[in-house]
């Protein structure tokens, strides 16, 4: 189906599917006169279809030190296949405290030097993580704690505002970094639909500076969805081996006290996040159909706006998972 035609069909479908009165957040969401909505975004001579928006504001995130992530993990002997709880209880008892005392064990020895080599002298980061996927579930906390293992610039939150939920462009990727004591915040909009193999393209270059990703639902639907726009355009998504889902440990730490994992069901009951005048989800696709359709910039702040605070309740989040631990500092 042709870009133009694409637009409009999904601009009815939503009317159709959903009668909320979209004039209260094109008159009520912003003040600024309509064409101050693009000017306020920066193109990139190498990805000219994208615009940049970018916001730097203060944000402080504390991982567990690391000299107590890599105590925790040095104590897990179960970390060496055939080692269970009952016999890493009875090897502590033998005073086979860690996986360096184990590499001394006359059994156990040759299994425990090996792993501690795939990690190497410094702690590759990437194998702890591969060790670590490979024994403990995808929701136990200390995944969580292991993210300070990675440098700070290196860890990406991200999320995608998209035209529908199953390999339909994507038109807006959010991006956010942890500074010192600051929160760098990223978006990349596609000015057009042609657009979108140019936001892949800045997206492909986020990915080179990246260890770890940081999502909410992104492991079943926008990392999939990444996957498949890439196919699209006969690319490669590179791969990045380190994927913290927020979704599946909010489930698991907060799931019998909330009454569903909506995103806004946990920004207004765990972050005491209130968002004013915000653009329902459902009515995204819309306003960018309408934009494309007008040529009119003004659907675009609501979508913005709305993504902007995605991707800054996701860092909020990751931040109270990080300190709602009962061990936490």
């Amino acid at each position: 189906m042709r870009s133009d035609r694409l637009a409009g069909w999904l601009a009815g479908r939503a009317a159709a599917e959903d009668p909320i009165n979209e004039s209260r957040y094109l008159l009520g969401a912003f003040d600024e006169p309509a064409e101050e909505v693009l000017r306020s975004g920066v193109r990139d001579r190498a990805f000219p279809d994208v615009l940049t928006f970018e916001f730097e504001e203060p944000f402080r995130l504390d991982f567990p030190p690391t000299e107590r992530v890599r105590a925790s993990v040095e104590r897990m002997l179960h970390l060496l296949y055939g080692i269970g709880s009952c016999r890493s209880a009875e090897l502590r008892r033998q005073g086979y405290e860690t996986l360096d005392d184990l590499a001394s064990h006359p059994q156990w020895g040759d299994r425990a030097r090996a792993l501690l080599a795939e990690w190497g002298p410094t702690w590759d980061v990437e194998a702890i993580f591969r060790t670590l996927g490979t024994w403990l579930p995808t929701t136990d906390p200390l995944l969580l704690d292991a993210l300070g293992l990675v440098p700070r610039g290196r860890v990406l939150f991200f999320d995608l505002e998209t035209l529908g939920l199953s390999n339909t462009p994507i038109f807006l990727i959010a991006i956010a970094r942890l500074g010192e004591q600051t929160l760098l915040v990223r978006q990349f909009l596609a000015t057009s639909l042609a657009g979108e193999r140019s936001l892949l393209a800045r997206f492909r270059r986020e990915l080179e500076d990246t260890t770890a990703l940081v999502s909410y639902n992104g492991k079943a639907f926008d990392w999939t969805l990444l996957r498949e726009r890439f196919a699209y355009y006969s690319q490669d998504l590179p791969g990045v081996r380190i994927h913290a889902d927020l979704l599946h440990h909010v489930r698991r730490r907060f799931g019998d006290a909330l009454p569903d994992a909506h995103l806004g069901t946990v920004e207004e009951r765990l972050l005491e996040v209130r968002r004013t005048d915000d653009l329902p989800s459902a009515l995204v696709p819309q306003f960018y159909s309408r934009y494309l359709e007008t040529g009119s910039p003004a659907p675009l702040r609501p979508i913005l706006d709305h993504n902007r605070q995605d991707i800054r309740s996701l860092a909020q989040l990751l931040r109270a998972l990080l300190s709602a631990r009962p061990n936490a500092s």
